[in-house]
């Protein structure tokens, strides 16, 4: 069997992307030796052998990694990042067309790239795997696709990297109670609901800090100033795996309030780490942590002040999070990810 993969381009896509991309295609060829495996990965326009135009990345995305793809369609075509479905526009009538959809945060009123390009190519394919059951049904209520045409593939988690570890809190940590939070500048991660609660939990807890991994914004660090919260938040930019799995093991609780997910990878490292979750009860979240985490209204602020007092203040909730967690996590493994993907390509 040849599968040709559309891996998009290399340095331009998040780090998410990439874990799935090379999870997956390393468990796939552990089911199939013979599989024959053709990525995609574009490095640079040099590919194309084009003098050095400074054209935007949209231009990358939707216009010359679609013809880059051309050159080498197969009869099996998995797209695995859903943005660059464009591709399925330009391929021929007859081959086969498979698209991972993660999310549809890119949808808007307004006419964009991801509209035009990417959505008529999500439409072209004839299979789609979606993250969540969440994710399933915005494609099937925004996008009107059918629903035996979409299948329900779960994203892994590698428990030989995140696991427990044998460590204590740095240095400069000591003695501090740390609530940790992953996550990217968008606003429907939420982030400012978390800011703000930091402010109203500090006068319980002298010692209470947030570690923030992912970029700050403007209205983000204008909230923390406004709260006189600076000595209370660190940010943590372009770290290393090892490194987040180091913080996931020195955090007391990891809070996780976004709006909207397409799955939800760092809830499942946080318990794969034994690091209690709390997190919203809305999109793809519930059916991921199933009842391993407490679970409050994103926009409930009180809700989640309660929420963090009761895990900080309470060893035995604290600790039955921690058993439940580690219990959940082993649902997800790449393996059983791989397997199901494998199903897919030998029904097609």
């Amino acid at each position: 069997m040849k599968i040709t993969y559309c891996t998009g381009i290399r340095n331009l896509e998040p780090k998410s992307m990439e874990v799935y991309r090379a999870n997956l295609i390393r468990e796939l060829k552990k089911i199939d030796p013979h599989l024959y495996l053709l990525e995609h990965l574009w490095n640079s326009p040099t590919d194309f052998n084009i003098p050095h135009f400074h054209f935007d990345r949209e231009f990358y995305r939707y216009i010359l990694y679609p013809i880059f793809v051309l050159k080498h369609c197969g009869k099996i075509n998995h797209v695995l990042d859903h943005t660059y479905a464009g591709v399925f526009n330009f391929l021929p009538k007859g081959v086969k067309k498979i698209v991972t959809v993660h999310d549809l945060f890119q949808l808007g009123g307004k006419i964009n790239n991801f509209n035009f390009f990417s959505v008529p190519g999500i439409k072209k394919a004839d299979k789609i795997i979606a993250d969540s059951q969440a994710t399933k049904n915005d494609l099937v209520n925004f996008l009107k696709i059918k629903e035996d045409k979409i299948e329900i593939i779960h994203q892994g988690i590698n428990r030989n990297i995140f696991k427990p570890l044998k460590t204590s809190k740095q240095r400069h940590f000591s003695n501090k109670k740390i609530i940790l939070n992953v996550a990217n500048h968008e606003e429907r991660k939420n982030t400012l609901l978390l800011i703000k609660a930091l402010e109203k939990l500090v006068y319980k807890f002298p010692d209470l800090i947030l570690i923030r991994v992912g970029r700050e914004n403007s209205k983000i660090l204008k909230e923390i100033k406004k709260l006189k919260l600076e000595n209370r938040v660190f940010y943590f930019q372009n770290i290393t795996e090892n490194q987040l799995v180091e913080l996931y093991n020195i955090a007391d609780l990891f809070v996780f309030p976004s709006l909207k997910e397409g799955f939800g990878f760092p809830v499942l490292e946080a318990m794969a780490c034994g690091c209690p979750v709390i997190c919203s009860n809305v999109s793809s979240l519930p059916e991921v942590v199933g009842n391993a985490t407490l679970m409050i209204n994103p926009n409930d602020i009180d809700g989640l002040v309660q929420a963090i007092i009761t895990v900080l203040n309470n060893d035995g909730i604290r600790k039955a999070l921690i058993k439940k967690g580690f219990d959940q996590v082993k649902k997800f493994s790449w393996e059983k990810t791989a397997q199901e993907v494998f199903k897919v390509y030998e029904n097609i």
